[in-house]
């Protein structure tokens, strides 16, 4: 928010995060709330947003409203109708409070709910506003709905959407909208038209496993299906909006890719790792130091140089390495790696300290938690035992503040 907390909501869950802490209001909700929730209430929140005035909005299974000390909620007294499933919000650049629910759309102005006469045709999941001021409505079966200030516009199947059960709305820098379906894949807006990338294109089901916009502004996708055959490794999206499918990388599942902001890309997946000059590809093999390994993870430091993690199928354990384009240099190894372990993730901070998550590439039940290499001072590993939530870490990330965010 605009005092820099991050917040969180879920499954009875609600709070938010500063000066490394986190401030649990979940209690503090319930106890504000006049009369406790029903066993069939749903108890997640769907949507956070803070308004002009400070305050925070939350979409439970009511509309409740924290300025800083005390909830207050609104329901259907506010002329709020009763949703199934708890409350999608944001506010627009007109700093107008939207709300959606079960076939439920509309703004809340003054304490009082004013429904659209346009119909969601279903529950509302989430809703966004783009770069260009436009608030989109993400929903769950209704296709996606945007708002540009005066008109509704729908997109749906029938207008080239690849599923009308909508995940998530995304603005590249040339304005095209990318939408994220549940299931069908992905389809892009410009909006002239829209074109969708699927199981046509060789997109399974399960979807693209990692996205990458490079300097160029191609989007290169690819893919790692678990429960669907492998029809390509890779596919590109160029300028001309051309689909490209690289079928001359014959990479296995995709599960890596890194643009080291100086022409060459990085591909890493099972059976290898190649690099891609715009031109042509190229593998990285026993000539540059490589031997039968399986790429998990890619970033690059401050010096540019390319950390790979990876799992070398000659000794069976989980390395990270560093490579200046034409040596490689291992940099950590796991000896007593199990078949199924992978480095999950890589970040190098502002510090120059190299963070990795230690996990599985199949069961999400199992992990080592997190590694990290600081210069001068050598490896330290946390677990479940030091504080981390769980142990299977899935993602990392470094903020503007230099804190360090661990998804598990």
């Amino acid at each position: 928010d605009r005092y820099g907390r991050v917040w969180f909501s879920g499954e009875e869950t609600l709070g938010y995060y500063e000066d490394q802490t986190f401030h649990n209001l979940y209690p503090e909700y319930l106890r504000s709330r006049n009369k406790p929730l029903a066993e069939n209430t749903f108890r997640g929140c769907n949507g956070i947003a803070m308004d002009e005035q400070g305050c925070v909005w939350l979409g439970f299974s009511t509309l409740s409203r924290y300025d800083g000390h005390s909830f207050r909620h609104f329901d259907s007294a506010s002329g709020l109708p009763e949703s199934t499933y708890p409350y999608a919000l944001n506010i627009d650049d007109q700093g107008e409070l939207w709300v959606g629910g079960s076939n439920i759309l509309g703004r809340f102005i003054d304490e009082t709910f004013y429904p659209t006469s346009f119909s969601p045709r279903s529950l509302v999941r989430k809703i966004q506003t783009d770069r260009a001021g436009r608030t989109w409505f993400c929903t769950s079966g209704g296709g996606a709905i945007s708002y540009d200030g005066e008109n509704f516009l729908r997109l749906t199947v029938q207008d080239g959407v690849a599923y009308d059960v909508i995940n998530s709305v995304f603005t590249d820098r040339e304005g095209h909208i990318w939408i994220g379906t549940w299931g069908g894949g992905i389809s892009c807006w410009d909006p002239e038209c829209i074109q969708v990338f699927g199981t046509a294109d060789g997109i399974p089901p399960e979807g693209p496993f990692t996205l990458l916009e490079d300097q160029h502004e191609h989007l290169w996708m690819g893919f790692a299906p678990n429960f669907s055959p492998l029809q390509k490794s890779i596919i590109s999206y160029d300028q001309h909006q051309k689909i490209n499918p690289h079928e001359e990388l014959d990479l296995g599942r995709c599960w890596a890719l890194c643009d080291n902001g100086k022409g060459a890309l990085y591909i890493g997946g099972e059976r290898g790792l190649a690099c891609y000059d715009g031109k042509r590809f190229a593998w990285l093999d026993q000539s540059d130091g490589l031997v039968n390994i399986a790429v998990q993870s890619l970033t690059t430091d401050h010096q540019n140089k390319l950390i790979i993690g990876y799992f070398n199928n000659e000794d069976n354990t989980v390395q990270i390495a560093e490579y200046d384009g034409k040596n490689f240099n291992v940099l950590f190894k796991d000896a007593n790696s199990n078949p199924d372990d992978c480095i999950t993730a890589l970040v190098i901070s502002r510090k120059d300290v190299l963070w990795f998550g230690l996990g599985t590439s199949t069961d999400k039940t199992q992990g080592k938690g997190i590694g990290c290499l600081r210069p001068g001072a050598g490896f330290r590993f946390l677990t479940s035992t030091e504080g981390l939530i769980d142990d299977r870490v899935e993602d990392l990330l470094e903020d503007r503040q230099g804190r360090l965010w661990i998804a598990t």
